[in-house]
This record gives structure tokens, C-alpha cells and sequence, in this order.
């Protein structure tokens, strides 16, 4: 089994749900993003191409061997995953991850004492400030057979999302004609894309936009 996502960009509308859903579901500190949607500067056409943009979950992550802690780790179903109790907060997977996904935690709160949702914080919604966090495709619903849920938020659809072992799974038969995200950086990814409306950005211009993307404390719509 390898989890694995295809974003149909021509579906994208820019909404942000995949953003604010994710953010609701993993609570995550004020100003960080597991997932965040970037806006794609193209000069072709006057239309707007959004790329919704987190963790990639590679074949050979980056992060992995640069963790001086050993706290990455890849599971047998694809999945990369962050022990925050092995974190020390060192940063080097920030630092050396190619789509700029991974975020040192800012412990911030959106208000000055804790919401009663922020206070009966399930274990997958706690985020120790300055270790590191993020995507792990909403593990804690793969484990309950539920989606991530930026794809069951989606409101049109762009998200697929599925075993890419399977080959019956409409993630895997997408998957066939879809690019993967920065494919050059020979990392892997499991999050691939997919359009055919030529109005929209272009694979160059989209792999451009993940090297400029930034920290992931920048989001194009929420802050």
C-alpha cells in the first residue's frame, strides 16, 4: 500500500477549504499550515491557477536522512511521520525540504487563553511549540477508512485521493496521466497533478511557484 493524491488543477477554484478544513481538523498553531493553497503567476492567459500544496510524502524524503534525531521515519504504507517526542526542534527538514511543507511550530494561539476546543485537543491536534509538524494526511481518519479531510471538503471535487498499489483505485488509474509535484527533485512524491485546460499554469510554472512557495507560514488567502 502507498497513500497517494492527484489534484485536478483545472477543478481548483481557489476556495481555501483545503486550508481552513485542515485547520479546524489538526488545530494547528496561528499562521501555520499543513496544507496551504498557493496562487501560480502565468502571463498567458488573465485566469487564476491555484495549487493546493503540503507534505509529499516521497519515496525518498529529503527530510529523512537529515534529521540529526531521528525522528522521521517512513511507514510501510507510504506515509512520512515526525516524533515529536524525538524532535528537538533542530529545523534541518525545514530547511532541506523541497516543497517547503514542513513547519517548525509556532506555538501561537489565536487568542490570549485557550478556546475549549483547544483545550479537549486530541493527541494529533497538539503541536509542542518549535518541533516539527506537518501533513501526515490526516492519519489519525486513514486509520477510522475515512479520507483526508482537505478531499472530503473539497467543494469541487479537485482532490483524489487512495491506495496507488491498487490498481482498481481512481487515484491509481489518474495517477497514469498526472506529473508529480517537482517530479526533478527526485524525491518521489505522492502527490501528483493533473489539467488539461491550457488556460492554466503550466508543469514549469507550477514547479516554479513550489520552489518560490516560502516558508509554510504564508498562505495566499488567510494570512
Amino acid at each position: 500500500m502507498r497513500y497517494a493524491m492527484v489534484i485536478d488543477i483545472d477543478k481548483c477554484v481557489g476556495c481555501h477549504t483545503c486550508e481552513i478544513s485542515c485547520k479546524m481538523e489538526n488545530l494547528t498553531p496561528y499562521g501555520d499550515f499543513r496544507c496551504r493553497l498557493l496562487r501560480v503567476e502565468q502571463e498567458r492567459t488573465p485566469y487564476e491557477t491555484w495549487l493546493r500544496l503540503s507534505c509529499c510524502h516521497c519515496a525518498k524524503p529529503s527530510c529523512l536522512p537529515a534529521c540529526p534525531a531521528g525522528a522521521i521515519s517512513k511507514q510501510n504504507n507510504g506515509l512520512v511521520v515526525i516524533d515529536q517526542d524525538a524532535c528537538y526542534g533542530c529545523g534541518k527538514c525545514v530547511e532541506v525540504c523541497p516543497y517547503h511543507s514542513v513547519i517548525r511550530s509556532s506555538g501561537k494561539q489565536y487568542f490570549d487563553l485557550p478556546t475549549p476546543y483547544e483545550e479537549m485537543a486530541a493527541p494529533h491536534q497538539r503541536h509542542p511549540k518549535f518541533k516539527s509538524d506537518k501533513c501526515t494526511f490526516c492519519a489519525h481518519r486513514l486509520a477510522k477508512g475515512l479520507q483526508p479531510r482537505c478531499v472530503s471538503a473539497c467543494i469541487s471535487n479537485a482532490l483524489y485521493f487512495g491506495d496507488l498499489d491498487d490498481p482498481e483505485a481512481q487515484v491509481s488509474k489518474l495517477w497514469k496521466e498526472a506529473t508529480p509535484i517537482l517530479n526533478a527533485s527526485g524525491n518521489g512524491p505522492s502527490i501528483a497533478l493533473i489539467h488539461k485546460d491550457n488556460k492554466h499554469a503550466q508543469v514549469p510554472e507550477l514547479d516554479l511557484a513550489v520552489k518560490n512557495a516560502g516558508p509554510p507560514n504564508i498562505s495566499c488567502g488567510l494570512i
